[in-house]
C-alpha cells in the first residue's frame, strides 16, 4: 500500500505508519521524527490534583503519522481511594505506571526513550535525527539510553518551538464534534 493511498483510506496504524516512514527513509537514508507531547491536570477531590503525561509520542516527520506513543500515569483513583481509607485496593487494572515521587518532567524523557529504544523493535528502523522543543532533559534521557550503540549511530537534535503543545486541546474538540457510530 503506498502512502497516499493508506492516508486516504484512513488505515494507519504505528505498524503500516512505520512501513511508511521506513520506505521513505530508504529513499533519503535516513528517518526523522518530531516528539512532543500532552499534559493533563486531574483532580479527584481537594487533595488528589495530579498531573498525567497522557502521551508522548514519536511521530513521523515524512509521514505526519505516529509510530509511538508513550503513557506515563503517576495516579490511580482505585489505589489513591483505598489508601486514603487505609484499606488494600481491591483487584483491579491499575494505570500507574510511573513513581509519585519522581518528577513529572521525567515522565516525558521516559517515555521518548522507550520509543528510541524500541524504533528497531517495532519498525526495524533507527529514528536519526530528532525534531523536538528546547527540553534537554528528553535528548539527554536518548543520549544516556543510547538506543543505538550497536550500530554506532548517535541521534542529532533539531531545535524548535512546542510543535504538538496543544494535542490534547484539538483531540477533546475532534472527539466532541464526532458522533458515535452506532
Amino acid at each position: 500500500m503506498d502512502i497516499n493511498t493508506a492516508i486516504t483510506a484512513g488505515t494507519i496504524t504505528t505498524r503500516i505508519a512505520g512501513e511508511l516512514e521506513k520506505q521513505l527513509a530508504v529513499e533519503k537514508n535516513e528517518i526523522t521524527v518530531v516528539a512532543d507531547g500532552s499534559w493533563a491536570k486531574r483532580s479527584y477531590g481537594r487533595d488528589s490534583a495530579y498531573e498525567a503525561c497522557v502521551g508522548r509520542s514519536i511521530v513521523g516527520y515524512r509521514t505526519r503519522e505516529v509510530l509511538f506513543v508513550g503513557i506515563r500515569n503517576k495516579f490511580c483513583t482505585v489505589c489513591h481511594m483505598a489508601e486514603r481509607e487505609g484499606l488494600e485496593a481491591k483487584r483491579h487494572k491499575c494505570y500507574k505506571n510511573f513513581d509519585r515521587n519522581v518528577s513529572s518532567a521525567r515522565m516525558e524523557s521516559d517515555a521518548i526513550a522507550e520509543g528510541f529504544t524500541r524504533s528497531i523493535a517495532m519498525h526495524g528502523v533507527i529514528f536519526r535525527t530528532l525534531i523536538a522543543d528546547g527540553d534537554s532533559n528528553v535528548y539527554q534521557s536518548i543520549m544516556n539510553s543510547n538506543p543505538y550503540r550497536e550500530q554506532m549511530i548517535t541521534v542529532r537534535k533539531v531545535e524548535c518551538t512546542h510543535l504538538l503543545r496543544n494535542l490534547c486541546k484539538k483531540l477533546k474538540i475532534v472527539a466532541e464534534a464526532t458522533e458515535p457510530k452506532l
